[in-house]
């Protein structure tokens, strides 16, 4: 279900139905991928993103503020740069982000899986 989640989620970035942010965190991961074939791939998604964050003060404070919440330092940045982004919504499979949405105001942090059935429920209605 996360694979077909993904898709359907990449599908509306690539109509315009929701839109991507991205950051120097995804750089760093992306260009430590081993595989250059998926670091394309990858680079494609953000040449798709309309907007990009550069680690700032704000973000390395928000990053402290997710780690003194119980997050892991890197999962803690990727959230601190989706709520300097001022991101509706942050789209994550990470059980450890997971258990800790709620702690979070501002930003909505919710697995594919979720995000697509509640989407299709409002489709629905």
């Amino acid at each position: 279900m996360e694979t077909e989640a993904k898709l359907y989620v990449q599908r509306m970035i690539k109509e315009g139905h929701v839109t991507l942010g991205w950051s120097y965190v995804l750089d760093f991961e992306n260009a430590a991928n081993p595989c250059e074939e998926r670091r394309v791939e990858i680079q494609r998604w953000k040449d798709m993103s309309i907007c990009f964050i550069e680690e700032n003060p704000e973000v390395l404070s928000e990053m402290r503020d997710g780690i003194a919440k119980g997050l892991r330092p890197l999962d803690a940045l990727h959230v601190a740069c989706a709520c300097e982004m001022d991101c509706d919504t942050f789209l994550t499979v990470d059980r450890g982000i997971l258990k800790k949405a709620g702690l979070f105001s501002g930003i909505r942090i919710i697995s594919p899986v979720d995000f697509v059935m509640e989407g299709e429920s409002d489709y629905d209605s």
